[in-house]
């Protein structure tokens, strides 16, 4: 009966080492957008709003148009911020090999994501460390 519960004791750990891994890559991903990718300037064309059940925030949709090299995107963007207005002039940043991938998100906000990631992970490490310790003790015993 004990080792058929043995997974529940793992599942805390593996929780945040799984997400300390996913937030620690999309980091990574978008660091390098924000700091590699050229800029292009955007118009805002639409805000789509989704009111919060219970608990959940609204949720807010941004689509953009832009230009690339004489072809123009309309495209969801990857963030909102509370001073967006429809036909209001962003900055984003794209990437040239495939100029439909957009960013708006700023450095810090990169920076930021990536180091919950790091936190995550860390607390992963942590959880995990003492029920492996645990687990050898008791294999040595």
């Amino acid at each position: 009966m004990k080792n058929k519960e043995a997974w529940k004791t793992y599942l805390a750990p593996a929780i945040l080492l799984l997400g300390g891994l996913l937030f620690l890559v999309s980091g990574v991903i978008k660091y390098t957008q924000v700091t590699s990718f050229p800029q292009t300037n955007a118009m805002i064309t639409q805000i789509d709003w989704e009111p919060g059940v219970g608990e959940e925030s609204d949720k807010y949709t941004v689509y953009v148009r832009y230009s690339v090299g004489g072809t123009a995107y309309d495209q969801q963007l990857d963030n909102y911020k509370s001073s967006y207005r429809e036909g209001q002039t962003i900055t984003i940043r794209y990437n040239p090999e495939k100029p439909e991938t957009i960013t708006a998100l700023s450095t810090p906000a990169a920076i930021l994501i990536t180091a919950f990631g790091g936190v995550l992970l860390v607390g992963g490490v942590a959880a995990l460390l003492p029920i492996l310790r645990k687990r050898r003790a008791a294999a040595e015993a």
